[in-house]
């Protein structure tokens, strides 16, 4: 018999989303202009500049900090700003962290980040030092984009092998013996770069950048493929998805080597809407804890100019939209969580109630833990992990299980201090 659990007892928790974002106004960007009637409006938010030309994957930890890899040079930081709609006018320098020479790159559950090295070998990556290390075990794959799949959890690369694009899936990295093999072949494509997951699990897009055009790939129905087009010389290069409840909902998004970003339907295909326009040349997005689009932005002109922007809804109470599995830890366990409803052989056994009570958990601890308190973390985050090893019928919620165990041993907020995850990713034992 399935446990239920009242969503309305946690009525007081959900308040904090509310709280964080009282009292915040003003935005401003020096790159991006704003399509009028284009709803919900959006608004953009330089966050970093970088000395280096090419900002490429980007991946954001629990407290905040992002790593972004500039393309053949290093690995740089900087700490997102406590507010996107009061940003400051000369956003700060991002700081070199260390020498590693990546480009995509993505968290997994475990809080382990990896990237692509430019070797052709999936590296996970020292997130104090900068320091990159290949993965034991695993030949080459000369992978160059990277997202985490919310419902088995493994790592994916976007593949251009000489003769086919193609996505491949990389299994058992917290194991002894890693592999690799095609998950799809994309024989339409050009090249493919930017890869994301929708938070479900169902959609996988790949951004075909020389070929001017967005694969959409679909799971559930035999790995079919649509694509959207775009006009030639767009180059659309990092992707990522609309939040449900949000005006963005049901669109995906994608920033050009261009400097513009376009939102389009993934489910019915058609024409892409122009969202902003005027920047500088884009790359690959992430999206933060609060669901802001991190965009890369590089100079055409200036060898020594680069730049994040943060793009988010200037209305509503949140200040987020966007959603990327494996951009950041809270990002993914709520993916994980929704993915796990999601999953045809899942979804009769974990019902929608017990599906939302959870999800609206997951996201009350990534509330808390983005405006500080971390006993509200905690408590909300062991509530969590209590409900969800109740139910986790088939094993159902195995990736968000350990998504949620991986940020109640994360600093600051860890119980146990002296385990909390530091200078090398700790994977934790089963909770």
């Amino acid at each position: 018999m399935k446990a239920n659990y009242e969503s309305s007892m946690f009525g007081v928790l959900l308040v904090v989303g509310f709280v964080c974002t009282a009292g915040q106004s003003g935005w401003s960007t020096s790159n991006f202009t704003f399509a009028s009637g284009v709803f919900p409006l959006q608004a953009g938010c330089d966050v970093a500049t970088f000395p280096s030309s090419s900002p490429e994957g980007m991946v954001v930890l629990p407290n905040g900090q992002v790593l972004v890899a500039a393309y053949g040079d290093a690995i740089y930081t900087f700490t997102m700003p406590s507010s996107v709609k009061n940003c400051p006018a000369t956003p700060p320098a991002a700081t070199k962290l260390g020498p590693a020479h990546l480009r995509g790159m993505a968290t997994d559950m475990n809080g382990v980040i990896y990237g692509n090295d430019l070797n052709g070998y999936v590296n996970t990556l020292n997130p104090n030092t900068g320091v990159a290390t290949p993965v034991p075990g695993l030949p080459k794959v000369n992978g160059l984009g990277m997202a985490l799949d919310p419902r088995s959890g493994d790592i994916f690369v976007t593949v251009d092998s000489g003769v086919t694009a193609s996505v491949y899936q990389i299994s058992g990295l917290s194991g002894s013996t890693p592999s690799s093999s095609q998950y799809v072949s994309l024989g339409q494509v050009s090249t493919a770069d930017g890869l994301s997951f929708s938070c479900d699990g169902r959609w996988l897009l790949v951004a075909d950048v020389t070929g001017d055009q967005v694969a959409i790939i679909d799971r559930d129905n035999n790995k079919s493929i649509k694509y959207v087009s775009f006009t030639p010389g767009t180059h659309p290069d990092g992707v990522a998805f609309g939040a449900a409840g949000t005006g963005l909902q049901n669109y995906a998004f994608t920033n050009t080597l261009h400097g513009e970003l376009y939102r389009f339907s993934y489910a019915t295909p058609g024409t892409a809407t122009l969202v902003a326009s005027n920047g500088l040349g884009g790359d690959f997005v992430t999206v933060d804890a609060n669901g802001n689009l991190l965009a890369t932005q590089t100079s055409n002109t200036n060898s020594t100019q680069g730049l994040i922007t943060a793009v988010f809804l200037k209305n509503g109470n949140g200040t987020g939209g966007y959603v990327l599995p494996g951009g950041a830890l809270c990002m993914s366990m709520h993916c994980a969580t929704v993915a796990a409803a999601a999953v045809p052989s899942c979804a009769g056994v974990l019902n929608q109630q017990n599906a939302s009570t959870i999800t609206a958990l997951a996201d009350a601890a990534c509330a808390t833990s983005m405006c500080g308190g971390c006993a509200s973390v905690n408590l909300n985050l062991q509530a969590l992990l209590t409900i969800m090893n109740d139910v986790n019928y088939n094993h159902c919620l195995d990736s968000a299980i350990t998504a949620a165990t991986t940020l109640y041993y994360s600093c600051p907020c860890s119980p146990i201090p002296g385990r909390c995850i530091t200078a090398i990713p700790y994977i934790p034992e089963s909770f």
